[in-house]
């Protein structure tokens, strides 16, 4: 079957960078590294009291929203190319892997080696981060972590704090292309499937701690609300300025808190939908400036895929080094100080990564679709 071009039901696309998608990648990776800097760095007591009132790791269901919008609009490009089922599923899943896997593999070989020196420290090793990390190549370090979890074992502190959440997109992706490409023609069916997917996620089996039982590890839910956000485009309320502004921080305050407060088998509903809903104001609802923090904001999001790798073995080798020099010359190095060099370091190794790394991959699967195309 080949596939027409320019389909009156088909979502339009826009090709230019979306300024406001890449202040919510800035914004959702923000949120994991300072969940992820409170028990992999040394931080004063009142950094540890926040996490008793608030958790930050629902940053991971904020990019699971942008990721699910992204990937619609990635797949319609691909689709109105006119080609067939089959390419239409290959190319798109050749641009995916060479957008991820290079960083991915050289975040996740980078990790072992850094456990080497450091991993007992912070609860793991060597020998645990690669049996993680070839999990995670295979996109399923989600589930290998719950199977590790649930049975005591010890697997990673370091990889496994970002790798599960990429094993769980590529699910995802699976999922979602062999729909859209298959019944793109056919909006609300999509849109039902993907409402019907969120109402049965509901019922995944959650557990206290969180991260015992299968909700923690499979979150579909703010993923296939990107999905619905794309394909209800044509029907997009746009709230005021000021009303935008209220619902994000409404929004974000239920996406920060429901781990908390809301009753454990409705967590990942409740950051589902916060997490969803706050993508949807950062699109349509606000407005921002250009200006030095929008600007700098965007070169974070823009390298938020690298810093999402890198962010956790950075904090290892950072805590280890400067621990040592606490030892080797007995000083006490002030915690702003380890804050100050962890954020330096961390933006300047992936920011070095992004552009050898990351945009070559992109550029590469460039090269490749436009070479396999007459």
């Amino acid at each position: 079957m080949m596939f027409g071009k320019n389909q009156n039901n088909i979502a339009p696309v826009n090709n230019r960078k979306n300024i406001n998608i890449q202040l919510a990648r800035a914004f959702a990776i923000t949120m994991v590294v300072m969940q992820h800097y409170k028990i992999r760095m040394p931080t004063s007591d009142w950094y540890l009291d926040i996490f008793r009132y608030v958790q930050l790791w629902p940053g991971v269901d904020l990019f699971l929203a942008i990721s699910g919008f992204l990937m619609c609009q990635s797949l319609f490009r691909e689709i109105e190319k006119g080609d067939n089922w089959f390419n239409t599923f290959k190319n798109f899943l050749t641009k995916r892997v060479l957008r991820l896997y290079p960083v991915l593999i050289v975040w996740g070989g980078l990790t072992v080696l850094v456990c080497f020196i450091s991993g007992e420290r912070f609860y793991t090793n060597a020998l645990s981060e690669l049996k993680t990390f070839v999990f995670s190549l295979i996109a399923l370090s989600n589930v290998y972590l719950h199977h590790c979890v649930v049975n005591g074992y010890l697997c990673s502190n370091a990889s496994g704090g970002v790798t599960w959440s990429l094993s769980l997109e590529w699910q995802l992706y699976l999922a979602l292309a062999f729909l859209v490409i298959s019944f793109y023609s056919y909006k609300l069916f999509l849109i039902s499937s993907f409402v019907l997917i969120c109402i049965l996620s509901i019922f995944i089996p959650a557990a206290d701690p969180q991260n015992m039982a299968l909700a923690w590890w499979i979150r579909p839910i703010p993923f296939f609300i990107g999905a619905i956000i794309f394909f209800a485009n044509n029907t997009k309320i746009q709230p005021n300025p000021i009303m935008s502004y209220i619902i994000a921080m409404a929004a974000f305050i239920v996406l920060i808190s429901a781990p908390i407060r809301v009753s454990t088998q409705y967590v990942s509903l409740a950051i589902g939908i916060a997490g969803g809903t706050l993508f949807y104001v950062f699109l349509y609802g606000l407005k921002f400036k250009n200006n030095i923090i929008t600007q700098c904001l965007n070169w974070i999001g823009d390298r938020s895929y690298s810093i999402y790798l890198c962010h956790i073995p950075i904090m290892l080798i950072v805590s280890t080094f400067l621990e040592f020099l606490e030892i080797k010359f007995h000083i006490k190095i002030k915690y702003f100080v380890f804050f100050t060099v962890y954020v330096f370091t961390m933006l300047g190794i992936s920011h070095i990564t992004y552009i050898y790394v990351e945009l070559k991959g992109i550029d590469l699967a460039r090269k490749i679709l436009n070479k396999n195309r007459p």
